[in-house]
């Protein structure tokens, strides 16, 4: 038997919200967790940048004092790390950003490759909202000022490359531009972990919000689902108890008995209604009976019929009907009509058979006595019409004869 899965489908009308609710709450935690960490990530970032930076500007005081060329090497060196990061903002910035190159920009910068894609992820989501504005403000004038200062690196080499040593004027000059952009620098850095601690804890607090938002939507849609279900549910036993009076007043009136039988148990289940039907006393919630103790009570020539019909309705689904001569407990010859039709719960659940029990014996004497009826009647209208054909015939034996006697 094929079909829809009614139950099936209550359960997805039911379980169907809170699934989505669960998702939603899930994608919300996750969506957190990566935002915190990329908040992290960046924290991160700057506190390599910021050492990046001290290590820049020793180096260039050291090429200074000492035009040193292996001090500039590391100056050079130490000026990847800004550089880096400038390339993965600068081209995240691009209307179609090469998300390769915005990567490799991060990479360069130092920071870890699992971070690089919430970093990503972060400055593209909310690069112009009010959670990272004044960070990246700050980070784009300190890529101003190490700008400057490989500017004031750049000029010293070619100075240097002429002359081995500066002169002493040029060198305080030079040392005073450096702590001016040191100073800078260590300002902009300040701004930058203080707007990325200001976003982190708009980030927690806007995730508060929205899990306390969706929390509270959820409860009021739980309460809501709730009382409809509740409400549902009360009126559905209502109309169930309802049609359970009906059905017992249709019952008791017609003598209606109730059967259950599980299709692989060798008893089935008989109300006290049906089981009155065989002349058993049964309590009001009836019980199982036995096969054997069943065909005890029906005639024999009815077993091997009624073994088919279950049989039949059992292997294609249809509806059974059959009637069988049942024997009382008392002795007496009663006819009784089953009607069931084939049961599963679930596809794979062991089939039952329910179905209604009543006594027909009062339709089957009637259509005995009607059949009885129509073959006296049928076997009075031959007498008569015999009878009258003799009469006939008597009729023209004397009327030949007494023509025989007026000819003589």
């Amino acid at each position: 038997m094929t079909g829809s899965n009614p139950s099936g489908l209550s359960r997805w009308r039911i379980l169907g919200p809170f699934a989505a609710a669960i998702a939603v709450l899930l994608c919300l935690c996750i969506g957190g967790y990566e935002m915190l960490s990329a908040v992290r990530a960046f924290v991160g970032g700057e506190s390599l940048w910021s050492k990046a930076r001290s290590v820049a500007i020793t180096q260039l005081r050291l090429v200074v004092d000492t035009g040193s060329p292996e001090a500039y090497a590391r100056f050079i060196a130490a000026l990847e790390v800004p550089l880096g990061d400038r390339q993965a903002r600068e081209e995240l910035n691009t209307k179609h950003p090469d998300m390769e190159r915005a990567r490799a920009g991060f990479l360069r910068g130092g920071n870890h490759a699992e971070d690089v894609s919430g970093m990503v992820w972060l400055y593209r989501a909310f690069c112009n909202t009010a959670l990272m504005r004044d960070a990246i403000g700050a980070w784009i004038e300190g890529d101003r000022y190490i700008e400057e200062l490989a500017f004031i690196a750049d000029e010293m080499r070619q100075t240097l490359a002429q002359r081995s040593v500066l002169a002493t004027a040029e060198r305080d000059a030079l040392n005073a531009r450096l702590d001016e952009l040191d100073s800078r620098l260590i300002e902009v850095e300040k701004r930058f972990s203080a707007s990325l601690g200001k976003a982190s804890r708009r980030a927690v607090t806007l995730l508060e919000i929205a899990n306390l938002g969706f929390a509270a939507v959820m409860s009021l849609a739980v309460l809501a689902y709730a009382g409809r279900v509740l409400r549902s549910t009360e009126q559905n036993r209502r109309q169930l108890a309802e049609a359970n009076q009906r059905w017992t007043l249709a019952t008791a009136s017609d003598g209606i008995g109730l059967f259950d039988w599980p299709v692989n148990s060798q008893s089935l289940h008989l109300d006290a209604r049906a089981g009155a039907l065989f002349g058993l006393q049964l309590e009001p919630d009836g019980r199982s009976v036995g096969f054997d103790e069943l065909r005890a009570l029906l005639h024999p020539d009815d077993l091997q019929p009624i073994r088919e019909a279950l049989d039949h309705a059992v292997a294609t689904g249809t509806l059974l009907k059959l009637r069988a001569r049942a024997r009382r407990v008392d002795g007496s010859m009663r006819y009784v009509e089953a009607t069931g039709i084939l049961q599963r719960a679930e596809p794979l659940a062991p089939a039952r058979i329910l179905g209604v029990l009543r006594d027909v014996s009062d339709e089957v004497l009637h259509v005995q006595l009607s059949a009885e009826k129509v073959a006296a009647e049928q076997v009075a209208r031959a007498r008569i019409e015999f009878l009258s054909r003799l009469a006939m015939s008597c009729e023209r034996r004397s009327t030949l004869c007494w023509a025989s006697r007026n000819c003589c």
